[in-house]
């Protein structure tokens, strides 16, 4: 059984590669987020990110850097 088990381990690590993560999509678009019941629309260009709470209308801007 333990010969089974290292077999196993070893084919699963042999298939197992680590790529690098490519957040580049994040960076500019218009994205829906939630927190608990408050949804948030952000709006983000190269320079700078808007986020407006969709049931109040409040907003705030932040540069991006």
């Amino acid at each position: 059984m333990y010969k089974y088990f290292v077999v196993f381990l070893l084919i699963a690590c042999i298939g197992c590669e680590t790529k690098p993560v490519d957040c580049s999509h994040f960076r500019t678009g218009t994205f829906m987020f939630t927190v608990g019941s408050s949804t948030y629309k952000i709006v983000r260009t190269e320079k700078e990110q808007k986020e407006t709470n969709v049931e109040t209308g409040e907003w705030a801007t932040w540069d991006v850097t």
